[in-house]
């Protein structure tokens, strides 16, 4: 949504864009949370050495990748950032609390959408699946 590009744009980032089909340059940092086809899609917009962080799925498909994808990208890398697998990596404690630090230092900020009684748990979810929420939810136990 332009709430979410315009809130991405105030926190730092340079160039910020809602479709793939926006991009006119190649980038060294790419967030992917799509998937599907944007990831291949995607993959033409990276730098020679450049990562893209592929954090989510939300269209449910799977990628056709592969070394071709990469011509013309030399040593460009995707980075997978999926903490829900079994068992808890040593990393993740760390990492949440190297993340808690920065937004208490108030260098990373965690823009809270919505905050609702955890009774209204599965209307909240819904509006964060259809994009109707920028930001976090934070649910009530009350």
């Amino acid at each position: 949504s332009e709430m979410c590009i315009r809130d991405r744009s105030e926190l730092g980032a340079s160039t910020v864009i809602a479709s793939v089909h926006e991009a006119t340059d190649h980038f060294e940092l790419i967030l992917e949370g799509v998937g599907g086809t944007s990831l291949g899609e995607t993959l033409k917009l990276i730098a020679p050495e450049g990562t893209i962080v592929l954090y989510g799925t939300s269209s449910q498909e799977n990628p056709a990748v592969g070394l071709f994808s990469f011509g013309g990208h030399a040593n460009a890398r995707i980075q997978s950032y999926f903490v829900y697998g079994t068992g808890e990596p040593a990393h993740v404690s760390s990492d949440l609390a190297l993340l808690a630090g920065l937004v208490a230092a108030g260098k990373v900020q965690a823009p809270v959408g919505r905050e609702a009684s955890w009774h209204d748990l599965a209307q909240g979810v819904s509006a964060l699946s259809a994009r109707q929420i920028a930001g976090k939810v934070i649910f009530n136990v009350d």
